[in-house]
């Protein structure tokens, strides 16, 4: 069963052309990470005004530079070092909403890709769509937060802060310690909600677990690698200038946007092999909505003519002459007027029948004369 999942599994991956799809939704999540940042650095601001942190800049930006990949932290540090100094209220709206404006265009690119995975079409009005789409972006939205505040906030938590907050030191040792495996959890249950409710189907939750944790699995271990290899073999700034944390903060979101469909085909392909029923059954549902709509469409299209036809045709008016109705006389069609017309006699028999009349005329002048 494995093996065959797999093959299954590699054929859709390049059938649906993940890596294409993890290309666009990277495009997507580049242009929704500046304003979400800008909207945790203003909360952020805020909460450590509130816990009464000193220099929380430097406090969170060398916590950015622990758990980040040096590149993507140097392009994130400015902005946010200017944020974070100035609490200022408007930054939380303007960041939240362009954040879930920017971010909803990828979710309803990652939600074709998983429509895709299970070779299912979107039938979903465009209003439910979108809906889903804005749902699924919050919820991503508070996951991103919650894996946030827990790998960043747990380096930010000191000891003297712990025991400000009331927190022992054992209890200050166990939550630095059980700061990845929370971010995991956090991982699993929002990646198997996504894959839960952005395809167009309802699909088994074993898959989806199987796939969600595959998932994080493979972005824990991919961030620890690409974070190695940035840090000590690969040099963008040589190459690319100015233009290097860019460059790598693309192909951080590139891994992760390839990573995550690949968990969706992941879980596409074992409900094939668990449930093919449930796929079918989806596929037959679809034919008859798209059946019904098209129906709809032509009913309304026959409707619309009828109606303009009847704009075209001005009303009778009162006092308007009617013209009288034409009457009509049948005619009866002689058989030999209604076949269709003979062929006119050759010549040769015309001068047959001509000579037969002149001898005939010939003989009876003879006969009268020999009276």
């Amino acid at each position: 069963m494995i093996a065959s999942v797999g093959k299954r599994m590699w054929r859709q991956f390049q059938a649906h052309d993940v890596p294409g799809l993890g290309a666009e939704l990277a495009y997507r999540f580049l242009f929704a990470i500046f304003p979400f940042g800008l909207f945790v650095a203003a909360l952020g601001a805020f909460v450590a005004a509130w816990l009464r942190i000193d220099n929380p800049t430097g406090q969170i930006l060398s916590a950015l530079g622990d758990n980040l990949p040096p590149d993507i932290a140097n392009s994130l540090r400015p902005e946010l070092a200017r944020v974070i100094d100035t609490t200022r209220p408007g930054l939380l709206s303007i960041g939240a909403i362009a954040a879930l404006w920017a971010a909803t265009g990828g979710t309803n690119a990652l939600m074709k890709g998983m429509n895709r995975a299970y070779d299912v079409e979107e039938t979903r009005p465009i209003p439910a769509r979108y809906a889903v789409a804005i749902g699924l972006t919050l919820l991503a939205c508070v996951g991103v937060l919650a894996s946030f505040v827990t790998i960043v906030g747990g380096s930010l938590i000191t000891q003297q802060i712990a025991n400000q907050l009331g927190v022992g030191a054992q209890t200050w040792t166990a939550l630095q310690l059980l700061r990845w495996p929370l971010v995991f959890l956090f991982l699993v249950v929002a990646v198997s909600i996504l894959y839960r409710f952005a395809p167009n189907i309802a699909a088994p939750w074993r898959p989806i677990l199987v796939g969600a944790t595959a998932f994080a699995l493979g972005w824990l271990l991919a961030t620890f690698v690409f974070a190695l290899y940035v840090a000590n073999f690969a040099n963008y700034g040589a190459t690319y200038g100015s233009l290097g944390s860019v460059i790598v903060l693309m192909l951080w979101f590139y891994l992760t946007a390839v990573l995550l469909v690949t968990g969706a085909e992941l879980a596409a392909a074992l409900t094939r092999a668990v449930d093919p029923a449930r796929i079918q059954t989806r596929k037959s549902q679809i034919r008859v909505i798209q059946n019904a709509r098209e129906l709809a469409r032509k009913r309304k299209v026959a409707g619309d003519t009828v109606e303009a036809g009847r704009r075209l045709t001005p009303a009778p008016q009162p006092g308007d002459i009617l013209p009288a109705p034409t009457p009509t006389t049948s005619i009866a069609i002689a058989p030999h007027q209604a076949s269709r017309e003979e062929p006119p006699p050759s010549p040769l028999v015309v001068a047959g029948l001509a000579s037969v009349a002149v001898t005939g005329l010939a003989l009876l002048l003879a006969r009268i004369r020999s009276r």
